[in-house]
């Protein structure tokens, strides 16, 4: 049944670590319940919180589009107070960034598969993650990136990281991309996300 409003997206897991130089490194899934209406330009806030609960320090960030019915990651970093105990991450859309659709978020990844992803970590502890996307739809994307976020053996998430694909992304391409992370705490997994960017226009 499609809704007469878009319902809010809604953040449904998180998780962080620290490296030894203080920055907090995230990964949130951001589902998006509606089963008719798309998010463009979703707004993503990352506040530092204390043990409290009080900020201590925010980040922006964004997610360009998301299709009715999945989900999505949104990873990154920040230099967060030595104080931080929680991140809050938050999405939200303005009212002209709903669309109805009829694809859903499973559709649209379909055509845009990440593929061949393989993990390494050096003699100097360096995570390395990398696969290839490939655009099997009829656009062009321009800044389209790559969420990665890293899973311990009971499914919880232990942090992310992001890399954005060199270029354009051109109908029929397939792309490469590879992350480097350090210190990485120990994880089970890794699963990777795609972020398409911004569509050109002739």
């Amino acid at each position: 049944m499609s809704e007469a409003e878009p319902i809010d997206l809604e953040v449904v897991e998180s998780g962080f670590y620290f490296d030894s130089y203080g920055s907090a490194h995230f990964a949130a899934i951001v589902s998006n319940p509606n089963s008719s209406w798309a998010a463009e330009n979703i707004h993503v806030t990352v506040a530092a919180r204390d043990s409290d609960g009080n900020v201590v320090d925010t980040l922006d960030d964004y997610i360009t589009l998301m299709f009715p019915d999945g989900q999505t990651a949104i990873c990154g970093d920040m230099g967060a107070p030595d104080s931080t105990a929680s991140l809050d991450v938050t999405a939200s859309v303005g009212s002209s960034g709903w669309t109805k659709q009829d694809i859903t978020q499973k559709d649209f990844y379909d055509q845009l598969p990440i593929e061949n992803i393989t993990e390494s970590v050096d003699e100097w502890g360096e995570t390395t993650v990398a696969g290839e996307i490939a655009n099997n739809t009829e656009g062009t994307f321009s800044g389209t990136r790559v969420q990665v976020v890293f899973r311990n053996a009971d499914g919880g998430i232990v942090g992310g990281t992001y890399t954005y694909v060199n270029g354009e992304l051109a109908p029929g391409s397939t792309a490469p991309f590879s992350t480097i992370s350090q210190e990485v705490p120990e994880h089970a997994s890794v699963e990777a996300y795609v972020d398409c960017g911004w569509p050109m226009t002739e």
